[in-house]
């Protein structure tokens, strides 16, 4: 009796110290074939909780753990549950994967911001840097305080900021700048006083263009008369002087002539000025 005590207690014992040695030996056999027979995939983003997506398969959310996997080519892609802002794209890539190797992926995400301005047309800086003219959707880290600074001839800089718990459409009304407008405003009644004084010169010029195109008309038929009666005439007399006579006018109907194209000129370039 005591021979079969002694027994079970020396086989209660070996059980105490040999069971957890033979689990650890099978956990560690399981693992071993596990990691000789998968892939292993880690994902991460800058932004935790977004959707993990396997080749269109939804695997978790981030930050995902090692996941086994299949060795092969994986599309990745993550989804931020951003459906109903359209300005928020999904975060995807390619990842190559073979038995045994262990990959992390971090995913740095951008927040993109609507940038406004009225009136629009406003230079958007960024670190002293343009990057375009408004309206403009500037795209930045989701994890980034920045500021951005708008620019438009006229008008007061203006600083807008960019922050991940912020809006991201961004809209201001440009303050105009006094100084610019008083100059402006001068600049506007100097160019007003410009066009009058030239729509006078204008209108002068076309008012001489028409009397000397009226007298060289006028002039014309006299040189032309007397040119007919020189050929009438048969007074030797009369003729000379009927000769003479039409020479002068042709004369003074060239110099007329000559004086409407100058005038007419004049007030064609004035007009034009004049309409600037």
């Amino acid at each position: 009796m005591k021979q079969k005590i002694c027994i079970k207690i020396v086989v209660a014992v070996l059980a105490f110290f040999l069971c957890p040695t033979l689990a650890l030996y099978g956990q560690v056999a399981t693992a071993d074939s596990v990691a000789a027979d998968s892939a292993w995939l880690a994902v991460d983003s800058s932004t935790p909780g977004c959707d993990v997506y396997l080749n269109g398969k939804l695997v978790g959310k981030t930050p995902l753990h090692f996941l086994a996997v299949d060795s092969g080519r994986y599309e990745l892609l993550l989804s931020r549950n951003a459906q109903n802002n359209w300005m928020m794209t999904n975060w995807k890539r390619s990842v190559e994967l073979t038995y045994g190797d262990s990959i992390q992926v971090f995913a740095q995400l951008e927040r993109p911001y609507l940038i406004k301005s009225q009136p629009f047309g406003a230079e958007v800086y960024l670190d002293g840097r343009l990057r375009g003219t408004t309206p403009f959707i500037l795209e930045l880290s989701d994890t980034m305080t920045t500021q951005v600074t708008l620019v438009l001839e006229g008008y007061r800089p203006t600083n807008l900021i960019c922050q991940p718990d912020g809006p991201q459409y961004l809209e201001t009304v440009l303050e105009e700048d006094p100084v610019f407008a008083s100059q402006k405003q001068q600049i506007l009644q100097e160019a007003t006083l410009h066009k009058a004084r030239h729509g006078r010169r204008a209108l002068i010029f076309t008012g001489l263009s028409l009397a000397t195109g009226i007298a060289a008309m006028a002039l014309k038929n006299t040189a032309d008369d007397a040119y007919n009666q020189y050929l009438q005439s048969g007074n030797p007399q009369e003729r000379e002087a009927f000769f003479n006579r039409a020479e002068k006018y042709d004369r003074y109907t060239s110099v007329a002539m000559g004086a409407f194209q100058v005038n007419l000129v004049m007030s064609l370039y004035f007009f034009y000025k004049s309409q600037k």
